[in-house]
């Protein structure tokens, strides 16, 4: 059913049936219906994959400016040290405050948009996703939190590797070699560099945008229990290990995230007792880092959208649809409670990758940046909740 007319003072109004609503927002408990759901969101997940990977236009000409812009900005600071000042700390800024970014009037799309539209249709929205959590289920409402935060974070790696490592360099040359940095600002500018690129290499080696901080503390779980079995030396062993890593992460988060201000001041008070910079130069630095960190964000983030798509597609064709085919043809010969534990399994399966969209952030359909977010209709959906835990 679609929609139905009528009139109202002379005018054609329409209204969208309850119906049309079900059906957008249907999620399947059939075993029958569920294959036939699975399929459909294999093939959305397919075609999203070919377009991730499609050829942009105007990309070997993004890569040259961006190259072109390093080399300026290299140039610049080494013929004038004071340009590395501000090249920190404009780099600090945006590191620190690049979620602004998303404020600039830009285009947001998620894969499915007339799910979301129908979602609004439906009296369901984004605003109550965080309170129904956090009230049902707390710990998939902190994965959810740590996909989203910390997988926002992989495509800005190569962003700031680069625009950090640049300045690192020339840190330690005018501090080592030209003589004309102190060597307490260029420490300053090494450890701190140092913390920064260690959170994002550590981000990066977790794969947050596919779950891998849950996963890897689920095998940090499953160490601790396996050597509780084997003795003492052996637990002993294994909670010194968990507490190195654990600690190691609290400190690498610690002087990424909270750590940059007082650097900043350091430098900042360096560049003001040297002499300064113009406002022309701050204003041209500012612009140059903001095109390379963009460029290389979106560089990367098609690149993980790939990655992770590609996964998911052959995680839910080998793991959901391949054993809902072979459950479907042995249904005759199993009882009903194996056949239901088998169909739980498998939906856990699917639901533990469905719950997470692909949105396309661009800038007036420039320059995409592929994130990860929840999906709402599966995340409002009270009966798929249930295949999580508490």
């Amino acid at each position: 059913m679609g929609t139905f007319e009528f009139k109202y003072n002379g005018l054609e109004c329409f209204s969208v049936q309850r119906a049309e609503i079900s059906e957008e927002l249907d999620v399947c408990y059939d075993a029958e219906g569920f294959r036939e759901e699975v399929g459909r969101e294999l093939a959305e997940e397919d075609a999203l994959l070919f377009k991730v990977r499609q050829p942009r236009k105007w990309s070997m000409q993004g890569h040259a400016l961006a190259l072109v812009l390093l080399a300026l900005s290299a140039s610049a600071i080494y013929l004038d040290e004071h340009i590395l000042y501000a090249w920190m700390i404009i780099g600090l800024l945006l590191y620190s405050y690049n979620f602004l970014i998303l404020l600039i009037p830009t285009t947001t799309d998620r894969s499915r948009p007339k799910e979301t539209m129908m979602l609004r249709k439906d009296g369901r929205s984004e605003k109550w996703l965080a309170i129904r959590l956090l009230l049902k289920k707390k710990l998939l409402a902190m994965e959810i939190g740590i996909s989203v935060f910390l997988g926002g974070m992989v495509p800005l790696v190569l962003s700031f590797t680069v625009i950090f490592g640049l300045g690192l360099v020339f840190a330690l040359y005018f501090a080592a070699i030209a003589h004309i940095m102190s060597w307490s600002v260029a420490v300053s500018v090494v450890v701190q560099v140092g913390l920064i690129l260690g959170f994002y290499g550590l981000v990066y080696f977790l794969e947050p945008e596919s779950q891998g901080v849950t996963k890897f503390a689920r095998t940090l779980k499953e160490h601790y229990s396996a050597a509780k079995v084997q003795g003492r030396k052996a637990l002993a062993a294994s909670m010194l290990i968990i507490t190195v890593v654990v600690v190691g992460g609290l400190i690498l988060f610690i002087g990424a995230i909270l750590l940059p201000g007082s650097t900043l001041a350091a430098i900042w008070d360096e560049l003001s007792h040297i002499g300064g910079t113009s406002l022309l130069a701050l204003v041209m630095i500012f612009a140059a880092q903001l095109y390379i960190m963009r460029h290389f964000q979106s560089v990367a983030s098609r690149s993980m959208a790939s990655r992770l798509l590609s996964a998911r597609t052959e995680k839910m064709r080998n793991e959901v649809l391949a054993r809902m085919d072979s459950l479907l043809a042995n249904r005759e010969a199993m009882s009903y409670e194996h056949f239901e534990r088998q169909f739980e399994e498998v939906r856990r399966t699917y639901y533990s990758m469905a719950i997470y969209d692909m949105v396309e952030v661009d800038i007036f359909g420039r320059s995409p940046v592929y994130l990860v977010g929840p999906r709402l209709k599966y995340v409002l959906n009270d009966k798929v909740l249930n295949h999580f835990r508490a």
